[in-house]
């Protein structure tokens, strides 16, 4: 199956990129692997769909994404230092303003480079009034109908081309950082290579190319930002969380001016995990769309017709209590319980799943098993209960970032 639709309707509409860029998206039955579709004739290089996934899997995941977290850590770093925070408590009104005031620069500019900013000084302020459009723009309503949507997408669209005007004129090799990956001007290999490959395809110029952009940046902080911000209200909330969680976290955050935070060992904190894959299904609900772009495909009981669409919403499957472990009712799947994907050996009760999930099976029960009394991070058989974002390589890169936020 392919997402192809999806991404079509919203470069369309969202980004505004013109339909006749947009038609070679639609063209593209290849499918997003290597090995493209059997019925597929569309020639290597207009294969959108692979080539964008290709691109994002080696940026956003391995060794790719880790020069851009060691930047994002040194700007986020360098952007709270600049609060000069004092010894006494400080109220503001909004927790969410204070994220996204001082955290999404660093996030975009870790990918992005320092230029889209520094070129557009309102940025910050414009790309979340488009967030708040998006719902608008997403209901395909007639400009004259929702005119101030259509102005906020016009002006940050037109910031964007901006960036990319001064990225190609003033990006030459000696301008990329030590890290072999980071520039002042694109930001960073990932961006390089999409300019690239993007414009290598048939019928995209670089106004398409910048709405594709777009969509990708809107993409990297719209959940983001606002999930790390909940679950750094959730554990301020509880004292006793809080304090298990700076006991736990002593051995890979050192307090130098930088800050430096070891990644590798903050991905095998259980406890951390487990607030952010907690924080993820009980807040995080997105559609999948998908279309079945060559023949008929049976799903059960479903027939799911050739270029017909279908759409899948992941609410019911994080609430789903025939699956996930209430506790008994204790622990109800619409309040949040930092502990509900730990495994504790010694306690039969624990975990994710309820015991008695269809989910579960021998092969789970036996990797619970562990000669250790301490509690461990467990995803065990929660394929099809639990789909954040959609997608692994999106879940990945968000993993990452947000484990750094919280931190």
């Amino acid at each position: 199956m392919s997402a192809v639709y999806i991404h079509t309707t919203v470069l369309k509409q969202l980004f505004g990129m013109s339909a006749k860029s947009v038609d070679m998206y639609i063209a593209d039955s290849s499918g997003p692997y290597r090995k493209p579709s059997p019925n597929s004739n569309v020639e290597t290089h207009n294969r959108i769909e692979f080539l964008t996934h290709e691109n994002l899997l080696k940026g956003l995941s391995g060794p790719g994404l880790l020069p851009a977290l060691t930047r994002f850590k040194a700007l986020l770093t360098k952007e709270l230092n600049a609060l000069e925070a004092g010894d006494e408590w400080l109220q503001l009104p909004d927790l969410m303003q204070f994220f996204k005031d001082h955290i999404t620069p660093p996030v975009l500019e870790a990918l992005y480079g320092p230029t889209l900013l520094s070129a557009n000084p309102t940025f910050i302020h414009d790309i979340w009034v488009y967030d708040r459009a998006v719902q608008d723009l997403a209901r395909r309503l007639p400009r004259f109908w929702i005119p101030a949507a259509y102005r906020i997408r016009d002006k940050v669209l037109s910031s964007v081309k901006r960036w990319h005007a001064l990225a190609r004129s003033h990006f030459d090799l000696s301008k990329i950082f030590p890290d072999g990956d980071g520039d002042s001007y694109w930001g960073s290999e990932l961006i390089r290579s999409r300019q690239k490959l993007l414009l290598g395809v048939d019928n995209l110029d670089h106004d398409s190319v910048a709405s594709a952009d777009l969509g990708l940046m809107w993409a990297s902080f719209t959940s983001l930002i606002p999930l790390s911000m909940m679950a750094t209200l959730e554990i301020f909330r509880d004292s006793n969380l809080l304090s298990r969680l700076r006991d736990s976290l002593q051995d890979t955050v050192q307090h130098t001016p930088e800050l430096d935070v070891d990644m590798k060992r903050l991905e095998q904190k259980s406890l951390l995990l487990s607030v952010y894959a907690e924080t993820v299904r009980r807040l995080l609900t997105v559609y999948i769309t998908r279309c079945a772009p060559d023949h008929d495909i049976k799903i059960d009981e479903w027939l799911l017709p050739k270029n017909e669409i279908m759409m899948c919403n992941t609410y019911p499957a994080h609430m789903d209590e025939n699956v996930w472990n209430t506790k008994d009712g204790a622990r109800p799947l619409d309040k949040f319980w930092a502990e509900r994907f730990l495994v504790y050996p010694n306690d039969p009760l624990s975990g994710p799943l309820r015991k008695n999930a269809p989910n579960l099976t021998a092969v789970a029960l036996n990797k619970e098993a562990r000669d250790t009394e301490e509690p461990h991070f467990s995803l065990d058989c929660l394929q099809g209960s639990f789909i954040p974002y959609g997608g692994k390589i999106t879940l990945v890169a968000h993993q990452r970032r947000m484990l750094a936020l919280i931190t």
